[in-house]
């Protein structure tokens, strides 16, 4: 709470007459517990600025039709006044009670937040005055209409995934083609040999930097999550194309679907590549090994020794004063 309090602080320093988007809410679960009943510990949290797709899923998802703590809308800040005007569009917190809370714990000394009817020369009421009495005209006044959906956040969303395909495919085609294929498909390896050993050490950096995993999860919690969105399919399924973008957001899904459909085709060619990559490295040369074989030979085991304990070490004295009791 200390640092979103800084933030705004630093953020409202300058001022700004252009509306920006703002939401706040009472009662944010920051992830603490209350060490005495174990529950959440719930303050206050407020932001201003574009709300993005990940708090615009949080907002949609849990804040906006339920809490009594919440209200978003719009806002403009003048530093010589320090008046934040507030026009709340969503949320059944815009009552004077929950903003002087928000006002007590974030925003004072230095913002003074007032409700207004509209930002283009609306009544102000003032939040730190005297509680208003709630009426159902307050309610209504408040719950009015939700954030418009931006495609551009979705596009966005399912763009970052795809490039991160874009990339990782031919890298992880090439595995598949080059080592799967070749030599584990059809239990195709016989002997492992020393080209095989540097192929196998190559291919496991390569899958240690595309992270196959981790790409299909994201991919496939986002799907999950656009076939959730209910206001999206509403929007989806009126048939209004909004100046194309929902050509673009249909096009990119399916560049999504399709990603999701190559990754789970290569999952199971690329865990036995991992797992035969495990074996082949256990078949190293063993005298390579940091611990190689001891021989029968009590001359030879004594230079293995000797030699693996200088280069554990890196000290010769250790080595001599094992030489001690020869």
């Amino acid at each position: 709470q200390g640092y979103v309090k800084i933030s705004l602080k630093k953020f409202l320093k300058e001022g700004f007459a252009e509306p920006l988007q703002f939401f706040y809410d009472a009662e944010f679960d920051y992830g603490e517990t209350d060490p005495k009943t174990g529950k959440p510990l719930l303050e206050p949290i407020m932001y201003i600025g574009e709300v993005t797709g990940v708090w615009k899923k949080w907002i949609k998802g849990i804040k906006g039709k339920t809490s009594k703590t919440f209200a978003a809308g719009r806002c403009v800040f003048d530093p010589i006044s320090t008046s934040l005007k507030l026009e709340v569009r969503m949320g059944k917190g815009g009552k004077n009670p929950i903003l002087k809370q928000i006002a007590k714990s974030l925003l004072k000394p230095f913002a003074k937040p007032v409700f207004v009817d509209s930002l283009e020369g609306g009544q102000e009421v003032a939040a730190e005055g005297d509680s208003k009495e709630e009426t159902a005209e307050d309610t209504e006044a408040t719950t009015g209409t939700e954030f418009n959906i931006n495609l551009d956040d979705y596009i966005k969303d399912i763009s970052e995934i795809v490039d991160k395909g874009t990339s990782m495919i031919p890298v992880l085609n090439g595995i598949v083609k080059d080592v799967y294929n070749k030599h584990i498909k059809g239990q195709n390896l016989k002997s492992v040999s020393e080209s095989l050993i540097d192929l196998f050490k190559s291919t496991m950096e390569k899958i240690s930097n595309n992270d196959h995993d981790q790409l299909l999860t994201e991919s496939k919690t986002l799907v999950n999550e656009l076939s959730g969105d209910n206001e999206l399919k509403e929007l989806i399924s009126s048939g209004e194309d909004l100046d194309g973008k929902v050509k673009l957001y249909e096009d990119a899904k399916a560049k999504l679907t399709k990603l999701v459909t190559d990754l789970e085709a290569m999952s199971t060619p690329l865990k036995e590549v991992v797992n035969t990559g495990t074996k082949v490295k256990k078949v190293e040369d063993p005298a390579e090994s940091d611990f190689p074989p001891v021989s029968v030979n009590p001359f030879e085991h004594l230079i293995t020794q000797f030699n693996l304990q200088s280069k554990s070490q890196g000290d010769i004295k250790a080595a001599a004063e094992m030489m001690k009791n020869i």
